[in-house]
Formats: C-alpha cells, structure tokens, sequence
C-alpha cells in the first residue's frame, strides 16, 4: 500500500483507499501523510513537492466528490494556514 511515486492519481488513489480504510485520520500534515506511507522524503525540495502533489490531488478530490472529502477524512489537515477546500 505504500506509494510509490508522487504523480497526483497515485496520491489520489492512495487519500481513497485510507479514507475507505479508516486510517491516517490523525496525520497532521499532507508531508507527514507522504511519509506514513512508505514515501521517501530526499530533499526538503522533495518534501515541497510532495505536499503540493498531496494538496493538489486532495482538492480536485474535494471537487470531484462535490464537498470537501479531504477534510471529512484527514481533518487535521485543515489547521494548517495554507489548506484550502477546492479551488
């Protein structure tokens, strides 16, 4: 289940199948999220990369699905100053 590179269906793919699961509700960040799964953070460059990635594919989630499904499922990630529902 750990994902394997940082292209947005793989993420995407990857925040549905937690959601159905149930689990990650408690990481705070889309970073720490990455991590969780079995990501490989080589850079803080790499980190940036990977939280936009997981933002980008968490809002046209929350656009796809109609509300914001990110925040349903991960709703800690909405503390963060940055996070924003769709765009």
């Amino acid at each position: 289940m750990a994902v394997t590179n940082l292209k947005r269906q793989t993420i995407r793919e990857h925040l549905i199948l937690c959601a159905s699961l149930g689990i990650c509700r408690n990481v705070k960040t889309p970073d720490e999220w990455v991590k969780l799964m079995g990501y490989t953070i080589h850079s803080q460059n790499h980190a940036n990369l990977a939280t936009l990635n997981v933002a980008a594919a968490g809002r046209a989630l929350n656009k796809e699905m109609g509300y914001d499904y990110i925040f349903e499922h991960f709703p800690l990630w909405s503390l963060n100053d940055k996070y924003r529902s769709i765009d």
